[in-house]
Parts: C-alpha cells; structure tokens; sequence
C-alpha cells in the first residue's frame, strides 16, 4: 500500500527518505528572489516548517514544465540530451530574475545527436 502526501504546492507525492542524496535541497537568494533547488520536488514536503522560496527548480522527470502555484513558480527544465527517456535532443530553462521578479522559459534545443550514448552533439 502506498502513502501519498500533499505538500503545501498541492502535488501529490511518496514521502521522502530525509537523508537521500535525491532529496537534498539548497536555496539561494538573488535580488531579492529566494530560488529552490532540489532534484525532485519532494524535498519540499511538508515537514519541511521553513517558508516555502519565490521559484523551486527541479528535475527528475525528464519532462519540461513551468507552472505557478500557490505563489511559486516551479520549473523543471526537461534534459537537454535525454527529454522523457528518449535519446534526442532536449530542453533546458532560462531562469531570469530582474528588479526583484523571475521570470521562466523553457528552450527547446535544435541539432542532431549522432553515434552512440555519450558521444558529442552535431550540428
């Protein structure tokens, strides 16, 4: 039987091994903006008691998404080389923060990847 838990942004989740490397978060300050960093959005669940930052960024998935919730704007740039478990060109995200604002996009990388799995991209 599985748990669920729904952390203050409203995403359903399994509870987190506190002390896997997957789940370590760091948070950094930049004009003003507080940016979370996480591998996966369950380090921000809610038993963490601190306040939540301005953006959380995270990947995981391997699937590009940039959404506002609850006052936080959650990005996950997708993978530049692996995009949903696929081996092609993918996407990154631009984070911009300006006059105490941030703002997201997500890039769609253009090209090809030849030969075999960590050889160079081509264009």
């Amino acid at each position: 039987m599985a748990f669920h838990y729904s952390n203050p942004l409203g995403i359903s989740l399994f509870p987190p091994a506190k002390h896997h490397p997957l789940f370590v978060k760091r948070q950094l300050n930049m004009e003003g903006i507080t940016i979370g960093l996480s591998h996966q959005w369950e380090a921000w669940y809610p038993g963490n008691q601190e306040k939540l930052p301005d953006v959380i960024v995270s990947g995981h998935l391997h699937k590009p998404s940039l959404e506002r919730r609850k006052g936080v704007l959650l990005v996950n740039p997708g993978s530049p080389t692996f995009p949903s478990y696929k081996y092609e060109l993918g996407t990154v995200a631009l984070l911009t923060v300006n006059d105490g604002k941030a703002k997201a996009q997500i890039i769609k990388l253009k090209g090809t990847i030849g030969g075999t799995a960590g050889s160079k991209i081509l264009r």
